[in-house]
């Protein structure tokens, strides 16, 4: 993992990660639990441990990986950006700087940066997933869903995450 302007980067196969320096990796990997989402997969990442780190992205790509299985889409050379701030207040700033109004969302991506963004101290498998649902699906089609049923379809990730399918 580099660091570069207080972000650390790591790319993988399908995400790359931009985690906020304040971000305690260990506590991020513990929170992120993967059991039993590699139900139904017949490849998974390629998981080398040779940091703290690549566990990490070993997870979020597993993740990415279930969200096509489940959506049973795979856009072509499907690849998200993923910031994680430290904090629930971090992450509401960050949204207000780019859509100039509040909110209290624990993750929210946006399509025209291909980005999904979290905090350390509300992430989960499961919002990662819902997350990453919502990029599969903007990218899938040449023309994007109606929002509803976007968040329908995420939804259904989210619930279906640690199913066999």
């Amino acid at each position: 993992m580099q660091g570069v302007d207080g972000w650390l980067t790591a790319k993988g196969t399908f995400c790359t990660l931009y985690i906020k320096d304040t971000v305690d990796l260990k506590a991020l990997n513990s929170k992120i639990d993967t059991y039993q989402v590699d139900y139904g997969l017949l490849a998974r990442p390629v998981l080398l441990i040779r940091k703290p780190e690549d566990e990490v992205l070993y997870k979020f790509d597993l993740i990415f990986m279930k969200v096509e299985e489940l959506l049973d889409m795979r856009p072509a050379g499907a690849h998200v950006d993923v910031k994680i701030y430290k904090t629930q207040n971090d992450l509401c700033k960050v949204y207000v700087e780019i859509f100039n109004e509040g909110m209290w969302y624990v993750s929210f991506y946006v399509y025209k940066l291909n980005t999904i963004f979290g905090c350390e101290e509300k992430i989960t498998a499961d919002i990662i997933a819902h997350e990453m649902a919502h990029s599969v699906i903007d990218h899938h089609f040449t023309v994007m869903p109606p929002r509803k049923i976007g968040e329908m379809l995420a939804h259904y990730v989210e619930l279906n995450l640690r199913e066999k399918e």
